[in-house]
């Protein structure tokens, strides 16, 4: 395997892979579909329990009052269902774009015409 510029791609034609810096290795597919949102969910639950440890609440009370009054009776699922499908959809739009291949920035602009198609369809 060499080292310099001009033997990269000999190297990357001769199979060899390097593993030097600035290179990531392969990791498994579970690592990127089940860990690393484990452990961003880890992170946001202990930095927002830090927070609210600040203001001089119990972070375990407030957990179970938000998950109480998000899923805990059958109004709150409505509800959550109900205040959530715009963020679902706006969120599918910008999904759809960027699989296509375009950056999007304006996701909040089309949740707003998603919003006025029907709205005016329903209206004419």
């Amino acid at each position: 395997m060499t080292t310099d510029g001009a033997g990269m791609a000999q190297d990357a034609a001769q199979g060899v892979t390097s593993r030097g810096f600035g290179r990531p290795g392969e990791v498994p597919g579970w690592v990127g579909y089940a860990l690393l949102p484990l452990l961003n969910l880890l992170a946001a639950l202990v930095l927002s329990g830090l927070v609210i440890l600040v203001i001089g609440e119990n972070p375990l009370d407030v957990l179970a009052l938000l998950v109480t009054e998000a899923v805990g009776y059958p109004e709150a699922i409505g509800y959550t269902l109900y205040y959530t499908t715009s963020y679902i959809f706006t969120g599918l739009a910008v999904a759809i774009a960027f699989h296509c291949g375009l950056f999007n920035i304006g996701g909040e602009g089309q949740a707003y015409l998603g919003g006025l198609g029907p709205g005016w369809s329903v209206w004419r």
